[in-house]
Parts: structure tokens; sequence; C-alpha cells
């Protein structure tokens, strides 16, 4: 069985290098590697050893073709073997994108959101119970959203404070 990028069939290839491996039942002596393209050969590798996994990184690929590889071992007591798989080449990499950006540069999260503030929503809820026969959780849950909607995210609010103000909201809840 031979098997390309480690996989038998449905195989997609994007980039270099291939890597091709193979097994043998008997003590390999020398072997060949050809790559076909339809009836084309274009690359042919022969080396003597017992290597069983080789990498194809010297061939040129054209994107969206099919290619076949035949690998013929020999052994020291005469035995051949002849190993055939095929693989189809995808866009290689050379994916520009245009109609997910329209041909413009992407930018970065600091560039972008620098002079654009974001969005906070704010929403308000009014309780017809006391608060105090309300449980600690309930409580919390009801303090920690009225806290995130008035605090103003923007560059200013660092993390220490923010923890600070949730520590505040904390010990007051503790105490009620």
């Amino acid at each position: 069985m031979l098997s390309i990028n480690y996989q038998t069939e449905n195989i997609i290839v994007d980039h270099l290098p291939i890597m091709v491996c193979w097994s043998t039942n008997y003590p390999q002596k020398s072997f060949s590697i050809k790559v076909y393209k339809g009836a084309e050969l274009v690359s042919l590798i022969a080396r003597e050893g017992n290597n069983t996994i080789v990498t194809l990184d010297a061939i040129s690929l054209q994107s969206f073709t099919s290619y076949t590889i035949e690998v013929l071992t020999h052994g020291d007591n005469g035995e051949n073997n002849v190993f055939r798989n095929s693989f189809t080449t995808s866009n290689l990499g050379h994916f520009s994108g245009r109609w997910v950006s329209g041909g413009h540069h992407f930018t970065n999260d600091i560039h972008y959101y620098r002079g654009k503030r974001n969005v906070v929503m704010r929403k308000k809820k009014f309780i017809s119970t006391k608060t105090s026969s309300m449980p600690i959780s309930v409580l919390l849950v009801l303090v920690f959203i009225n806290c995130i909607s008035t605090v103003k995210r923007s560059h200013a609010v660092s993390s220490i404070l923010t923890g600070q103000i949730m520590l505040k909201l904390f010990i007051m809840i503790l105490t009620i």
C-alpha cells in the first residue's frame, strides 16, 4: 500500500513537500519513484537502500491537477513490487481572497478600533420585590449586570480599575 502525506485515498495536496510511504514484506535493496501528470512523466527518483519514506520536494506542481505516483521496489532475492496511488493538487497556497476583501488590505484590531467606540448596550430592570429578601446569587447577578451596563468600555478603563470595582461590589454584597 502506498500512502501520500499519510493518506491512502481522496488525497489533496496543497503544498510541498510530499511525503510518500510504503511497506514491503521483504528486505528492500533499491527503489524508484515516478510521478506522472496524466501520461507525462514529471519526476523520476531512483535510489539504493531500504528507505520506505521519501520526501518529494523538487517537483513542479500545477494547481487543480491530478498526479499519479508509482513506486517500484526491488528486493535482495529478486523480489519486485509496484505501488500506485494518485493525488490531486488544490490551489497550492495561491489564495488572494479578493471576493472577501475586495482587494483592500486587512487591518488589525488595534488600528480598526482606534477612534471608533464599541457599542455599549444598556438595559434597565425594575424589581418589584425587596432585594433584602432575595437569595444572594440573584442579587449578585443583578448587581453585576448593573455594574457592567454602567461601566463604559474605552481605552481609559484599565483592568486594574475594573478589578477594584468588582472587589468593592463583592464586599458590598457580603455586607448585605
